[in-house]
């Protein structure tokens, strides 16, 4: 399971025949969690922190209004610019050892490209969401 998981982030497929299910996916999430009294509370603490420059004041999820024009070719530009081992965490847990684990992790996770941090005002760019 851990070897077909980190295979999306070593060769990820991207076609756009799926990109309308995890569009659909995505937006689901989003409404399953406005419903959710702490998830919008964290909202508004993130929002409110008083720093306008923190990612987390914006809007970070997205439903099928926001997600409508994003094409393939954006979706490959957000995956090169943010989907990169330094910037990933992950936790495992199986029956083997810690030192197990982490040596199975550390040999599939080194096929996962290396990428230079995208320029701030690409980020940016990508932080925006249609409206």
């Amino acid at each position: 399971a851990l070897e077909r998981l980190l295979q999306f982030f070593v060769s990820p497929t991207l076609l756009s025949s799926m990109s309308d299910r995890e569009k659909h996916a995505v937006s689901a999430e989003h409404a399953k969690n406005v419903a959710d009294d702490d998830w919008r509370f964290q909202r508004i603490r993130f929002m409110t922190s008083g720093n306008p420059a923190c990612p987390l004041g914006k809007f970070m999820t997205g439903n099928m209004k926001t997600l409508a024009n994003a094409s393939t070719v954006e979706l490959r530009a957000f995956y090169d610019a943010h989907y990169t081992p330094d910037r990933m965490s992950l936790a495992v847990v199986g029956r083997q050892s810690a030192d197990e684990l982490e040596a199975a992790v550390r040999s599939l996770a080194a096929a996962i490209p290396r990428r230079p941090p995208a320029p701030q005002e690409r980020l940016d760019e990508l932080r925006e969401m249609p409206g």
